[in-house]
């Protein structure tokens, strides 16, 4: 999960399958919502999520983060993109941002399990995906976040992140909402 936010998406997915996750939210407002949740719930739940409070991008750097005040979903890193003009932001926070291949191994093994990536991080997909791109290649499906207002505050759009999503290799792309959810028929 790769923007986890609060974790409402690690509860859905921890309460309905028994995958292991990886979670990466580098606002520590938010992060302190996860873990707090996370703490609270049996070992058996909480023992199968790595939690990792940075954001993803092309390569390692400082960054800021930019919060609503009234959506902590709307965290945006580097750009204070808001939802609304008349939105008031939190003071931004320093984060620190990692490459995804720098993370994960460059093994077969390691990445050929990666049944699903789950991306929402308002705009800043493209540079994630750039930094990911061995990890993205294997995983076998994709769900992001398709939003054209904040792909462009971090100079990407709709039209590029599609291109990258392809370009990883997944064959099968279908638009639900604001949403893409990809597949990819095999693994390499």
């Amino acid at each position: 999960e790769i923007g986890a936010n609060i974790g409402s998406c690690i509860m859905e997915m921890l309460l309905s399958t028994d995958a292991l996750i990886v979670a990466f939210e580098p606002d520590p407002r938010n992060g302190a919502q996860v873990t707090t949740t996370l703490m609270a719930m049996e070992p058996q739940y909480r023992n199968r999520v790595s939690f990792i409070p940075i954001a993803l991008g092309v390569a390692q750097a400082e960054a800021q983060i930019f919060t609503a005040s009234d959506n902590r979903g709307n965290a945006v890193v580097n750009a204070m993109t808001k939802d609304q003009p008349n939105q008031v932001m939190l003071a931004p926070v320093a984060i620190q941002v990692e490459a995804l291949d720098d993370i994960f191994g460059s093994s077969r093994d390691d990445l050929s399990r990666i049944a699903l990536i789950k991306m929402d991080v308002q705009g800043f997909e493209c540079n994630v995906m750039d930094g990911g791109k061995r990890t993205f290649e294997r995983a076998k499906a994709l769900k992001t976040e398709l939003d054209d207002h904040f792909l462009t505050g971090n100079g990407c759009s709709n039209d590029s992140l599609r291109d990258r999503i392809t370009r990883s290799g997944f064959d099968s792309l279908r638009e639900h909402g604001a949403d893409i959810i990809a597949k990819r028929t095999s693994i390499a």
